[in-house]
């Protein structure tokens, strides 16, 4: 803690004030860091009404965030799918984007918290990929390709939807 109030210009007893301890100073980066993110990927949605576009959108947007800033990948990977901070703000959305597609029946999910964590298990290692040397733009198409073949999207769908280009969400 020293060392981050020295960084940080402040007294140790004035970090203190807002952090008990190094890890709570951590978690409320991380937490902030993983919801501007998901904040960007609610967004998707002013751009398409595609829920299959949507979901796909949102992956792959993702994984090149996680190739253009690798720390903020490789923490994600070392936080692991099941951490309480990746559940809490990722979860609900991507719940609500598998939900989108089922409800206007773009999306074929017969159990959809176990789609949910297939998402989260799969973008994890999608994200170790890009993050441990195998850093390929085409990664993030391929995955989401895939994970849309996952829940019911055709073959030539999915590549057609994954095609599209990308919103600018910055």
């Amino acid at each position: 803690m020293t060392d981050v109030s020295a960084a940080a210009e402040l007294a140790t007893g004035t970090v203190y004030n807002y952090f008990p301890s190094l890890e709570e100073l951590l978690s409320t980066m991380i937490y902030g860091e993983i919801d501007s993110v998901g904040d960007r990927l609610d967004r998707v949605a002013d751009y398409t009404d595609d829920p299959a576009e949507i979901y796909a959108t949102s992956l792959r947007l993702l994984v090149r965030h996680a190739l253009s800033e690798p720390l903020w990948g490789r923490i994600y990977v070392k936080l692991g799918v099941a951490h309480p901070i990746v559940v809490e703000v990722l979860g609900p959305r991507c719940r609500r984007d598998l939900e989108r597609g089922v409800k206007a029946g773009r999306l074929n999910v017969v159990d959809l918290d176990l789609a949910v964590v297939c998402t989260f298990g799969a973008q994890a290692s999608a994200i170790n990929l890009v993050t441990s040397g195998e850093g390929r733009e085409c990664l993030a198409e391929h995955f989401a390709e895939n994970m849309l073949r996952m829940v019911g999207v055709s073959v030539e769908d999915a590549r057609e939807v994954v095609s599209r280009p990308l919103p600018d969400l910055d």
